[in-house]
């Protein structure tokens, strides 16, 4: 029993298409039988062309240098031990929570003056004890 050898380099699709008959004609024969598969592929060897190499576009380029700069500055700041450097949120974005704890505080001072001025109302008929007991 010959050993059919699959040599892609020469002429692939003539010696695949060999191959293949050269394994059918056996097959209808009734000389396979199980295992002989196993033989007739022995030694063999395929070889596969590469596929072409993939067309990277300008844009993706631009995107990996930029990734692999954010990279390095992230590796270096955390070998130095620097802190991170906000790249955004100047402006609304600090002065909000400023504004609003400053808001608040008026609006609880306020609160307090209401609160002492109509309590002490029922105590003072006179505007500026009551003006008094309010800031206190």
């Amino acid at each position: 029993m010959e050993h059919i050898r699959l040599r892609t380099e020469e002429s692939k699709d003539q010696n695949l298409n060999q191959v293949l008959g050269l394994f059918t004609n056996r097959l209808k024969s009734g000389e396979l039988v199980p295992g002989s598969l196993i033989e007739e592929l022995a030694g063999s060897r395929l070889v596969f062309s590469k596929p072409p190499p993939k067309q990277i576009s300008s844009e993706l380029l631009k995107r990996r240098d930029y990734l692999s700069k954010r990279q390095e500055a992230r590796e270096y700041s955390k070998l130095v031990g620097e802190e991170p450097v906000s790249t955004g949120d100047s402006g609304v974005g600090q002065l909000i929570p400023k504004l609003s704890i400053g808001l608040n505080m008026v609006m609880a001072m306020g609160t307090c003056f209401a609160i002492g001025y109509v309590g002490a109302s029922s105590v003072f008929e006179d505007t500026h004890s009551r003006m008094a007991a309010g800031l206190f």
